[in-house]
């Protein structure tokens, strides 16, 4: 692991100046099912708790939380912009907002909410220890980001530290598939720029009737498909790519 900080289960070692009493903490776990069922009544019984206890971050996540799951993606990104405005210091806060930015590709955007290292204790210095679902979170963001921007090897990098932190988390195996499809992606890309590039050149001047080009020798056959076909291949082979052992597939991504 980088960085000079703890991963820790309990919120109450994270040491971040706020304590969560027993009667909000039941506030707490009740608006968590409230904002998971997404019922119409729960909005006003959120919107109670937030001013009750107008200092309690997670209240106004879990506000974000009932919008998102109320079908009102709008209404939830409004809210999270106030969340984090209110509590900047606030983690998940500011991951839901390099989302945004992410799904509306503003890629540009996201390392001013996140930091420009894109280091979670960077952002928060003065944090000396976060809730390991702070970690896996940050950590996720800053994977996607990365594989968006074609920063395969620092996107791999975060990868790597996300397995340490927990190797067998859902996300980390969907991640791993993200990076690998973003790769797959960004050469197809790449293919099609060189096609392009030869056709020109081939109308410019017409090649030797024997001029050969050798292809690579690929640890897995399927990727000669790649090779000539680029990404215009059938989806069921396309997954059984992407589920091929990770680091050999790499190896063999790169001769494309």
């Amino acid at each position: 692991m980088r960085g000079n900080y703890r991963i820790v289960d309990d919120p109450e070692d994270i040491e971040d100046g706020f304590h969560i009493s027993e009667e909000l903490e039941d506030v707490i776990i009740e608006c968590f099912h409230i904002a998971r069922k997404g019922k119409r009544s729960g909005l006003k019984k959120i919107q109670r708790q937030i001013e009750k206890y107008p200092r309690c971050p997670q209240l106004k996540n879990y506000l974000t939380v009932w919008y998102n799951n109320t079908g009102n993606s709008e209404k939830s990104n409004e809210a999270n912009r106030w969340l984090v405005a209110e509590h900047p210091d606030y983690v998940f806060g500011r991951v839901n907002l390099a989302n945004e930015h992410l799904s509306k590709s503003e890629y540009e955007l996201v390392p001013e909410v996140l930091g420009n290292d894109m280091r979670i204790d960077s952002l928060f210095p003065d944090r000396k220890a976060f809730h390991v679902d702070e970690v896996i979170a940050f950590l996720s963001i800053a994977i996607r980001y990365f594989a968006a921007i074609a920063e395969f090897d620092r996107a791999e990098e975060e990868l790597s530290e996300l397995t340490e932190v927990d190797p067998y988390a859902t996300i980390t195996s969907e991640l791993s598939r993200e990076v690998t499809r973003q790769k797959m992606a960004n050469m197809g890309k790449s293919w099609l720029e060189r096609t392009k590039d030869n056709i020109s050149a081939q109308v410019m001047k017409k090649q030797p009737a024997d001029t050969t080009t050798e292809p690579p020798v690929f640890i897995h056959p399927e990727i000669n498909l790649l090779y000539t076909n680029g990404l215009h291949v059938e989806n069921a082979i396309l997954e059984k790519i992407i589920s091929l052992p990770r680091i050999s597939l790499l190896k063999d991504l790169e001769m494309v």
